[in-house]
């Protein structure tokens, strides 16, 4: 494994998205005989080479040698090889190519600036989505950094605790924890309808909210279970389990398996079909635990868990067994 340099003069800023991360490769974590692994630690993202804008006539971005490490990622989303990540104790605005190992610094985003956990997603043509609860709005950002649209309710703005778009309906979504709704937006920032209380579903709380298969997946986290709405606001179903203590954190994959970090013991659950077939993680240093849970993303196969106390980005390899409920064959 490659040892990071730490980045001389990171300035501390409650704010940003930082992409990030160089890697190394982990053997499998103890588990109970009883459970069986749904994933095995595979990366390790620490930091990337610094890369220039491409010259003229260049396809990519040129390396530098010069070592940018995390210091607090608190957001990550995936694109393909592209990992961007969150950082809140940085101010910069990073795209880390994976499959090169380097680092694209953009620009920075200081206002308004996040919270001290980022939710965020990546669009199809690499634009970023912000949630930021303090200032209770949504940006989008180009692919550069630059901001280029805020998503806000004009009458009674929220605190937005997630967001996600639908590409094919050009749509946004955005979790208001404070009014326990979702606010659906236009791809120019208009509001077009509201789901939750509103719309006949009484949530408790929300604390996370992905796209998935189903529809629209709200965690609550008072409730302890999560919620899947269709994408006019019905009510499709609810699931949970008896293990869950503090949800905090959930991710959805295109193939409904969803993924939920319970804050009491930095653990992740996997449900398949609204069941908790596995149970990965928990306190610890080594591969394939956590300090503290403070990002999720699922990129096919590939679980991204980012970790604020480790200053890193773990990638989890989901095995095909995962897919399976307890009891098929």
């Amino acid at each position: 494994m490659v040892s990071p340099r730490p980045l001389a003069g990171a300035w501390l800023a409650t704010g940003a998205a930082l992409f990030a991360a160089g890697c190394a490769v982990f053997g499998p974590v103890a588990r109970p005989a009883s459970v069986p692994a749904a994933a095995t630690p595979w990366q390790t993202l620490t930091g990337g080479w610094l890369a220039t804008a491409a010259p003229p006539g260049a396809a990519v971005p040129v390396p530098r040698l010069q070592r940018v490490t995390l210091v607090h990622p608190c957001g990550v989303a995936v694109h393909r090889s592209l990992v961007f990540i969150a950082d809140c104790a940085t101010g910069e605005l990073l795209r880390y190519d994976r499959a090169r190992d380097t680092i694209t610094i953009s620009a920075a985003i200081s206002d308004p600036a996040p919270g001290p956990s980022v939710a965020m997603i990546v669009a199809d043509d690499l634009g970023m989505y912000v949630a930021n609860p303090a200032e209770g709005i949504v940006t989008r950002h180009d692919g550069d950094g630059k901001l280029v649209r805020l998503y806000r309710d004009p009458t009674t703005p929220g605190r937005p605790v997630a967001v996600a778009v639908d590409e094919r309906r050009s749509e946004v979504f955005v979790a208001d924890a404070d009014r326990r709704r979702v606010v659906v937006f236009g791809p120019d920032g208009e509001l077009r309808r509201i789901l939750g209380i509103e719309g006949g579903v009484a949530l408790q709380s929300i604390a996370a909210m992905a796209l998935g298969p189903d529809g629209i997946y709200v965690l609550d986290r008072q409730a302890q279970q999560v919620v899947v709405l269709n994408l006019g606001g019905e009510l499709r179903r609810t699931f949970s389990d008896d293990s869950l203590i503090a949800p905090g954190l959930m991710a959805v994959d295109d193939a409904g398996r969803v993924f939920i970090v319970d804050e009491a013991d930095q653990t992740v659950s996997m449900f398949v079909h609204g069941e908790n077939v596995s149970r990965m993680g928990g306190r610890g240093a080594e591969p394939g635990r956590f300090g503290t849970i403070t990002a999720l993303a699922v990129d096919g196969n590939l679980l991204y868990v980012a970790d604020g106390a480790r200053a890193n980005v773990q990638i989890l390899l989901l095995t095909p067994e995962s897919m399976r409920r307890r009891g098929d064959r």
